[in-house]
C-alpha cells in the first residue's frame, strides 16, 4: 500500500515568496499614491472651476466682479459669493452692518459665522487647519476673530507686495473696494488670473488664507484673503504669494472661467504679467 507524500514550501522558497510580495507592495503604493493625489488635484481644480462660475454668476448679478475686501467692515471677496455656491442661508445671517469682527451684534455673529468650514474654499490636498487664529489679534469695533475658518483660494492682487499704498491701485483682479467690471480687464480673461492656490503651513512658515475677510481695523492682513505674484509660485519669502501642495505647481483660476495649472518654474515676469488686468503685455506660452 502506497502513501501520498504532502510536499510542503522549503524555507528558502517561503522567503522567496514574502520578498516578492514585499517587492510587489512596494511598487504598488507609489502607484496609489499618486492615485489618490490625482483625484485630489481633480477635486481641486473642480473647487476652481465652481469659484469661476460663482464669480461669473456674481457679476451677471451686480454687474461687477466682488471686491477683494471692503473698507467699511471687512469682509472678503469669498463671503460675497456664498449666495452662488449653494450658501445663501449660511450668507444671510452675517451682519454687514458691522465689522466682520462683530462679537455683540445677532445670533449667532459675524465672527461666528466665520467659523464656518466649507469644503469649496479647501483644497483636499492640503492636511493644514481647518480653523486657524490669526497670529495678530487686534480689536475691531466690538470684538475679535477667533478661530476663522481656513481657504486655500486667494484673490488675485497683482505683481506687488500689499500694504497701505497699494490697497486699491495693485493693477490686479482684486483690490480694496474694488468693482472690476469684464470691460476693465483689457489684457484679456483668458490670460489674467482671478483666483490661485494657497497652502503656507509647512511652506513658508505662514499661516493660512480665510475666507470670510480680513481682521477689522489691521489692513496689513489683508493678505488673507488676496494673493501676489511679487515673488515665484511657492516661494518662500512672501506670505501673501501663491503656493501649493501639488507637485510641481499650483492651479489657477483665470478671468474667463477656465482653470490652468502653472509651473513654479515659471518665468517671473510672465508670471506677473498674468496677474494685472490691465498692464498691455503680452503673454506667449507658459
Amino acid at each position: 500500500m502506497s502513501v501520498n507524500k504532502r510536499r510542503a514550501f522549503t524555507l528558502i522558497e517561503l522567503l522567496v515568496v514574502i520578498a516578492i510580495i514585499a517587492i510587489l507592495i512596494a511598487l504598488l503604493l507609489p502607484a496609489v499614491q499618486q492615485a489618490r493625489e490625482a483625484a485630489r488635484r481633480t477635486q481641486c481644480k473642480n473647487n476652481l472651476k465652481q469659484i469661476g462660475i460663482a464669480l461669473h454668476n456674481y457679476h451677471d448679478t451686480h454687474n461687477a466682479f466682488p471686491p477683494g475686501w471692503v473698507s467699511s467692515n471687512q469682509f472678503g471677496w469669498q463671503t460675497f459669493l456664498l449666495p452662488h455656491l449653494d450658501q445663501a442661508p449660511l450668507y444671510n445671517q452675517f451682519h454687514f452692518s458691522v465689522p466682520l469682527a462683530d462679537n455683540v451684534t445677532g445670533s449667532p455673529t459675524n465672527a461666528i459665522l466665520a467659523q464656518t468650514i466649507l469644503p469649496a474654499y479647501r483644497c483636499p490636498s492640503d492636511t493644514g487647519l481647518d480653523r486657524q487664529t490669526p497670529y495678530w489679534q487686534g480689536t475691531g469695533t466690538t470684538g475679535v476673530i477667533v478661530d476663522q475658518a481656513t481657504s486655500n483660494y486667494p484673490g488675485s492682487f497683482g505683481p506687488v507686495q500689499i500694504g497701505p499704498g497699494t490697497w486699491s491701485n495693485a493693477g490686479g483682479f482684486m483690490t480694496q473696494n474694488s468693482r472690476v467690471r469684464f470691460r476693465d480687464i483689457t489684457d484679456g480673461t483668458s490670460g489674467t488670473f482671478a483666483v490661485g492656490e494657497r497652502a503656507p503651513t509647512e511652506l513658508n512658515g505662514f499661516e493660512h488664507s480665510h475666507w470670510a475677510g480680513i481682521e477689522a481695523n489691521i489692513g496689513i492682513w489683508d493678505h488673507k484673503i488676496l494673493a501676489v505674484t511679487w515673488d515665484n509660485l511657492n516661494g518662500i519669502t512672501d506670505p501673501a504669494g501663491f503656493s501649493s501642495r501639488h507637485e510641481g505647481g499650483g492651479q489657477f483660476l483665470l478671468c474667463d472661467g477656465a482653470t490652468r495649472f502653472v509651473s513654479e518654474n515659471i518665468d517671473l515676469t510672465v508670471y506677473q504679467n498674468l496677474s494685472t488686468i490691465g498692464g498691455g503685455e503680452v503673454i506667449g506660452e507658459y
